[in-house]
């Protein structure tokens, strides 16, 4: 289904609602920033989640693994209480809880890397 099967009325509102999505803006501020009436975008909106045109569709990416974690209490390893295993056999052991950006750092690279 392409964008011919949408009408004239349909293609503006979808290019509105890219627009705003691209803004980061509400709904209700970009049709005031645009001279827009509100319940037609509104409207639109719902005819083009109907049809199937909206919300815009992500190209499927690949699911990142999931890291398997290991919590070991301090009274069995006080040198470190979170282990990290992989599947390949690799352990990481952490004398602390690692930052959770650090975490996502290093499963984002092991799923661009493929492992």
């Amino acid at each position: 289904m392409g964008a011919e099967a949408l009408t004239e009325k349909e293609r503006q509102v979808l290019e509105h609602l890219n627009h705003a999505k691209e803004l980061g803006s509400p709904l209700t501020d970009f049709a005031s920033a645009f001279n827009l009436n509100v319940q037609d975008l509104y409207a639109g909106n719902a005819q083009l989640t109907r049809k199937g045109f909206w919300p815009p569709k992500a190209p499927d990416a690949p699911k990142p693994e999931l890291l398997a974690v290991q919590v070991v209490p301090e009274t069995k390893s006080p040198d470190a209480p979170c282990r990290l295993t992989h599947r390949s056999g690799w352990t990481i052991e952490c004398p602390s809880w690692p930052a959770p950006d650090w975490v996502a750092a290093l499963i984002g690279a092991m799923s661009r890397n493929g492992s």
